[in-house]
């Protein structure tokens, strides 16, 4: 491969799993859904290890590289940026958990004005 290639192949990587992940990471914390919240587990477990290899590639190819290394370079901070994201959005998810959500939906045309929750922890 080029080095264009691997700039260009690295920073769609880069971007496509920011944007993939970001949409996983938001259908969880609208809907709390735990389906999406496996969905999102393999999405990092999968990326991560096509972002690792890319990357691995990239580093290998910027100390081989005599042009276009700092283009390369860009590209390899630009794949380590996901990282914090990825943290981040985990960190959250994980704060999530332990929340629940109710809906209370009230369906008649009088106003409710003694609600009682029972369970829930303090």
């Amino acid at each position: 491969m080029t080095t264009e290639q691997y700039i260009k192949t690295g920073r769609l990587t880069a971007l496509f799993t920011f944007i993939i992940g970001t949409i996983i990471f938001s259908l969880y914390y609208l809907t709390s859904a735990f389906e999406i919240l496996l969905v999102g587990y393999g999405f990092i477990a999968l990326n991560g290890l096509i972002n690792i290899v890319i990357l691995i590639a990239i580093l290998i190819k910027i100390q081989n590289a005599k042009t276009n290394r700092k283009r390369l370079q860009n590209t390899s901070v630009l794949m380590f940026l996901n990282i914090p994201i990825m943290i981040a959005y985990c960190l959250v998810a994980i704060n999530l958990l332990g929340t629940m959500r109710i809906n209370f939906t009230n369906e008649t045309n009088t106003t409710i004005t003694d609600v009682n929750i029972v369970g829930c922890g303090g």
